[in-house]
């Protein structure tokens, strides 16, 4: 008898190349992608305060629940119970992310099947039923979500991490999911399955590289546009600014044009003849007042003598008012000046005001004349939105990080310590850049800085309008790379069993004619090389069985040959047999 020898213990390595050890390694995968995930969302959450990214962060934080179940599972060897824990928590990870943000379907749709399939293939191989009705029922919840939206949902377009992460992760899960596949198909014995994984991954693999790479080029592309766009927008207005800057000095030297207003101008501030006070002082009101009336573009003129005392001012509350240790008064004696946007505690307003040197006939400086200017007309300039779309706007800040002007909500006066006017402002620099605003929406910006406001220009719009254009394309190609892949389906299931049947039916017929049934016929089919090598092999059964009737036939004859010789020798035999009995008797006889 053979000596049997014991079982030898499993070393590690063996271990890891069992079934199950594949899928234990699978879970940890996805355990902890899953806690990353989570994190992500936690963050977004801390960053953002969207609501819906702790719903997400939740659904995902119970996936990481049963997906630890399930390795618990995959570690006791129970392959269909841990495989079923698997395909329920990439169900709830996937699906609360779709109740949580719209504008990511495609992805979720890509990024679940591709889980699904990975999990089927690990922990249900040769068990394509059960992947098809995952898949199916899938889709289905997905389709649900969409149709009821029982939650309110955050567009995931105006979180730019998240569009980051989300593409960045389906990438991820395509390759691995590929590697997992290549590593399947070298094991796979069936030429239908290395068919069906064959063409699903030619369809599938180029569809990934489009889709990342239209995604990476139009996020680029787009982004770029958009800021040329923006930064064209900041140019004109800031130009606009400066107009109506020059516009201010302008309005003060009108103020101050005619000979009546001159010699008006010389009485109250030079000569100060009290019987001639009034008619000066009717003058420059009437004037001021036409000023303030026809253009606009102040609020409030007043005259100031070399003390800074206010002589005239259409504001009558003004005057007799000190400005002497006012900037717009200090900087008016020396040349034209606009004073910085300032917080005046008196009307509880911003205030921009504008001066400038009030000269006699022989150029002396003997005054200055200062307008508090109608920030109206600022409000108008920057609240054209012609070309900045739809969620497009561009607004002041000045150098206490406070809105200026109003912005598209029609708010003033509020805090902007956002990325772009801290790079403005604090840097005192121009630029372009991607950053939240000052409602925490993401935004592509242009920032200038204006040294004579001391103040920032913004021109930003939303990230979701920006890129709209870059994510309806992806959703569109990523509906036609979805297409193909079920299409690839499709049309490898066929073209597989048209090929894979003929040649199963050849190796049956193989199989039984080796086990002695010579009556076996392969079927012939079409006209194709598997028809002529069923052709063939029918012809060499055909040959075979001839050959051993033949075989037969001979060996017929060769018994009965042997038969008869054997018939021809038993009477031989019989016969010697007799004769010697006869000798015998003979001698007996005698006696």
């Amino acid at each position: 008898m053979p000596e049997s020898h014991p079982a030898q213990p499993m070393n590690k390595w063996q271990r890891l190349l069992l079934p199950h050890s594949r899928l234990e390694r699978l879970t940890l995968f996805l355990l902890l992608a899953g806690l990353s995930i989570a994190s992500i969302q936690l963050l977004l959450f801390a960053q953002t305060g969207v609501p819906q990214t702790l719903l997400a962060a939740g659904g995902v934080a119970l996936a990481v629940v049963m997906t630890a179940i399930a390795y618990v599972l995959a570690r006791r060897q129970r392959r269909d119970a841990a495989g079923m824990w698997l395909i329920a928590a990439v169900f709830l990870a996937y699906a609360s992310g779709e109740l949580a943000f719209s504008g990511t379907t495609g992805f979720f749709v890509i990024g679940g099947l591709l889980v699904i399939a990975l999990v089927s293939l690990t922990a249900f191989p040769r068990r394509w039923r059960v992947w098809l009705i995952a898949s199916g029922l899938y889709l289905l919840l997905i389709l649900l979500i969409n149709l009821l939206e029982p939650l309110p949902r955050h567009n995931a377009r105006d979180l730019a991490t998240l569009m980051i992460q989300i593409p960045a992760a389906t990438v991820l899960v395509a390759i691995f999911v590929l590697w997992q596949v290549v590593r399947a198909v070298r094991g796979i014995s069936t030429i239908r399955t290395r068919l069906l994984v064959a063409f699903v991954g030619v369809a599938l693999v180029p569809a990934l590289i489009v889709i990342a790479g239209l995604f990476v080029g139009g996020h680029t592309s787009g982004k770029h546009r958009v800021q040329a766009q923006l930064e064209s927008v900041a140019t004109l207005k800031e130009a606009e600014v400066q107009t109506w800057l020059d516009d201010l000095q302008s309005d003060l030297i009108l103020s101050l044009t005619g000979d009546e207003v001159s010699r008006r101008l010389i009485v109250l501030l030079q000569e100060r003849d009290p019987s001639l006070y009034p008619i000066g002082y009717s003058v420059l009101q009437t004037r001021f007042r036409q000023v303030i009336q026809e253009p606009g573009r102040f609020e409030d003129l007043f005259l100031m003598d070399l003390e800074g005392q206010v002589v005239v001012s259409t504001d009558k509350t003004m005057e007799g008012q000190n400005h002497s240790q006012e900037l717009h008064f200090q900087q008016g004696l020396k040349e034209p000046n606009v004073q910085p946007p300032f917080y005046d505690v008196t009307i509880g307003e911003t205030v921009i005001v504008a001066s400038r040197p009030v000269y006699n006939t022989q150029g002396e400086v003997i005054g200055v004349l200062a307008g508090r200017a109608n920030l109206d007309t600022l409000d108008a300039i920057m609240g054209e939105r012609a070309g900045l779309g739809e969620t497009g706007e561009t607004y002041l800040v000045d150098s206490d990080y406070t809105l200026l002007t109003a912005n598209r909500f029609g708010e003033k006066n509020i805090k902007v310590d956002t990325e772009g006017a801290r790079e403005a402002i604090g840097y005192q620099r121009s630029g372009v850049g991607m950053y939240d605003n000052y409602r925490d929406v993401p935004v592509v910006g242009s920032y200038h800085w204006l040294p004579t406001l001391q103040a920032a220009l913004l021109a930003e719009q939303t990230q979701a309008e920006a890129f709209r254009g870059v994510y309806t394309m992806l959703g569109i190609v990523t509906g036609v790379g979805l297409l193909a892949v079920l299409l690839a389906v499709g049309v490898s299931l066929v073209v597989a069993q048209g090929i894979a049947e003929p040649l199963t039916d050849l190796a049956e017929t193989a199989t039984e004619i080796a086990r002695g049934d010579l009556t076996r016929t392969a079927p012939v089919q079409g006209e194709d090389e598997i028809a002529t090598l069923a052709r063939a092999f029918n012809s060499m059964t055909a040959q075979l069985r001839g050959m051993i009737g033949q075989l037969e036939e001979r060996v017929a004859e060769r018994t009965q040959e042997l038969e008869r010789r054997s018939r021809y020798l038993e009477a031989t035999t019989e016969v010697m047999r007799t004769a010697a009995t006869v000798l015998e008797l003979d001698p007996l006889m005698q006696q």
